[in-house]
C-alpha cells in the first residue's frame, strides 16, 4: 500500500473522529445548557407565566379555550380587571418559604422545622424568618404525576393553569390569588420525587408557590381607620382624644394605588419631590397630597403600634385643618402608605408616610367597595387594630335574583376590595361561628362598607 493511500486513510479517519467528537461535544453541551437553563429558569418561568396571565386575564382565558363574552356574562366583575391586575415581583423570602414548605418529610411548628433523620426520628432545626407580617398571603400548590418524561416547567404550567381555571369558576369559594390585585410578590419551589398511585410508584413533580401582598398588615390597618374617619368621623371619636365634628363624613374611601405606594416608599427614605415621583411611577394627576409622621413609642405589639401611629397622624392633620391636603380632602380616592419601624425591647421608632390623590375614573358602569370586617370586641362601634376578622369568606349576592355573583376573602387586616356593576342591590354577607352578618347595598359610586362579626 502506497504512502499516499495510507496518508489519505489516516486523514479520513481523523476527520471522521473529529466530526464525531465535535457533534458529541455539541450535543452534550446543548443538553447541559438545557439542563442548566431549566434548573435556573423555573422560578422565572412561573413568575413570567403569572404576569402574562394577570396582564390580560380574559385574553389568557381565551387561549385556554374560554369564551370571553360568556365569562363576562357569568361573572360581570371580570370586566373590572380587563386592564390588568398589576405586576407580581420575585421575592427571595417567599421563595425560601416555598422551598421549606415543599421539602420532603416536612412539618411546621412555629419557627422550627421538623425533619426525619435516617433513623426516622423527628429532628428539630431552627429556621431564620423575617419578622414581617404582610396583609395578605396565599399559596398555589399541586402534585403532577406522570409515567413518561415531563419537564419541570410543564408541571408548573399545569398547576398554575389549574388554579387560574378554578378562579374563573363562578362557584369557586377558595381564595382567589391569581385574579386578585392585592397579591404582588411570589416565590416558587419545585421538587422531583415519586408518588404512590394505587399499588405503583409514579414519577411526580411537587410544585409550591407562595404569594403575598406588598403592603404590610399595619399599613392596611392604618388605612382602615382612615377610611372609617372619612366615612363616619363620629365613630373614631370613641378612641381618639379629640373632636371631629368639623368633618361631615361620607367621603369617598381611599383605595390602594401602586404608583402612590411606590412614591410613598421612595419618600419614606429620601428627601425627594413627591409630585414628580408620583408622576414618574405612573400616577396620572400632578396634584397629590403628602403627609408623614415620625414617632418613638414604648415597645408594644403591632396592633397597638398601628393605633398609636394613626392617632399621631390624626393629631398632625387636625392641627393643619382646613388645609386637608393629605387625608381630609374629600376629592381624593387613591392612597399609597409606607411604614418603617425599628426598635428593641424598650421602644419602637416608627415612620409613616402617605401620598394621596385623585385618579379620574371614566364611567365604566362599575364602582369599588372598600370593606372592613371586624369583631368590635371592645363594643365601641368602631374598628381598631386587633379586631381584624381575617380570612373570612365574603359572599356577594344579587338581591334581585338571589344568585351569588362574587366571593372574596378578607386579608389579615380584615379588609377586602371589590369592583362590581352599578345600580344593583347587593347583599354582602359573611358567616363566622355560625352567625351571619350582612348588609344590603345599592352601588352607585365607590363606597366604604363595614361588617361586624362574632369574635373569632
Amino acid at each position: 500500500m502506497s504512502f499516499a493511500i495510507v496518508s489519505h486513510m489516516i486523514l479520513k479517519i481523523w476527520k471522521t473522529c473529529f466530526v464525531f467528537a465535535l457533534v458529541t461535544s455539541i450535543l452534550c453541551s446543548t443538553q447541559e445548557i438545557a439542563r442548566a437553563k431549566t434548573s435556573l429558569s423555573n422560578e422565572a418561568y412561573a413568575l413570567d407565566m403569572v404576569n402574562r396571565m394577570r396582564n390580560n386575564p380574559l385574553a389568557y382565558a381565551e387561549q385556554l379555550g374560554y369564551n370571553r363574552a360568556l365569562l363576562l356574562e357569568q361573572q360581570p366583575w371580570l370586566s373590572g380587571i380587563t386592564q390588568g391586575l398589576g405586576v407580581v415581583a420575585y421575592s427571595y423570602s417567599l421563595t425560601t418559604q416555598a422551598s421549606i414548605q415543599n421539602a420532603e418529610d416536612y412539618s411546621a411548628s412555629g419557627s422550627e422545622i421538623l425533619y426525619l433523620d435516617d433513623a426516622g426520628t423527628a429532628v428539630s432545626k431552627a429556621v431564620t424568618t423575617m419578622n414581617i407580617e404582610y396583609a395578605a398571603e396565599g399559596t398555589v400548590s399541586g402534585i403532577v404525576s406522570f409515567y413518561n418524561l415531563m419537564d419541570a416547567q410543564t408541571a408548573i404550567g399545569l398547576v398554575i393553569n389549574n388554579q387560574f381555571k378554578n378562579e374563573l369558576d363562578a362557584s369557586y369559594e377558595g381564595k382567589r390569588i391569581l385574579l386578585s390585585p392585592q397579591f404582588r410578590q411570589m416565590g416558587t419551589a419545585i421538587r422531583a420525587g415519586q408518588l404512590q398511585v394505587d399499588s405503583r410508584h409514579n414519577n411526580a413533580f411537587f410544585v409550591y408557590t407562595c404569594f403575598s401582598s406588598s403592603l404590610l398588615k399595619s399599613e392596611v390597618q392604618v388605612i382602615n381607620m382612615l377610611n372609617q374617619v372619612r366615612a363616619y368621623p363620629d365613630q373614631a371619636e370613641t378612641y381618639l382624644s379629640f373632636n371631629l365634628d368639623f368633618l361631615p363624613g361620607g367621603y369617598t374611601p381611599l383605595f390602594f394605588n401602586d404608583a402612590l405606594i411606590s412614591a410613598s416608599q421612595t419618600v419614606l427614605h429620601n428627601e425627594v419631590d413627591v409630585h414628580a415621583h408620583a408622576l414618574y411611577f405612573g400616577f396620572p394627576q400632578p396634584d397629590v397630597g403628602y403627609t408623614n409622621v415620625l414617632e418613638r413609642f414604648p415597645s408594644a405589639d403591632s396592633n397597638t403600634l398601628a393605633r398609636w401611629i394613626f392617632s399621631s397622624l390624626m393629631v398632625r392633620e387636625v392641627a393643619a385643618y382646613p388645609t386637608r391636603d393629605a387625608i381630609f380632602n374629600p376629592a381624593w380616592n387613591e392612597i399609597g402608605p409606607a411604614l418603617y419601624a425599628v426598635g428593641n425591647n424598650s421602644y419602637n421608632s416608627i415612620k409613616l408616610t402617605m401620598v394621596s390623590g385623585y385618579d379620574y375614573k371614566e364611567d365604566t358602569g362599575l364602582s369599588r367597595i372598600y370593606g372592613v370586617v371586624y369583631t368590635d370586641s371592645d363594643s365601641n362601634g368602631a374598628y381598631t387594630p386587633g379586631e381584624d376578622a381575617s380570612d373570612l369568606l365574603i359572599s356577594v349576592y344579587d338581591n334581585r335574583t338571589g344568585l351569588k355573583v362574587r366571593t372574596i376573602y378578607t386579608n389579615k387586616a380584615g379588609q377586602f376590595s371589590l369592583t362590581l356593576p352599578n345600580n344593583v342591590e347587593y347583599n354582602i354577607e359573611t358567616i363566622n361561628k355560625g352567625k351571619r352578618s350582612g348588609q344590603l347595598l345599592v352601588l352607585t359610586k365607590d363606597q366604604f362598607l363595614e361588617l361586624i362579626v362574632e369574635a373569632q
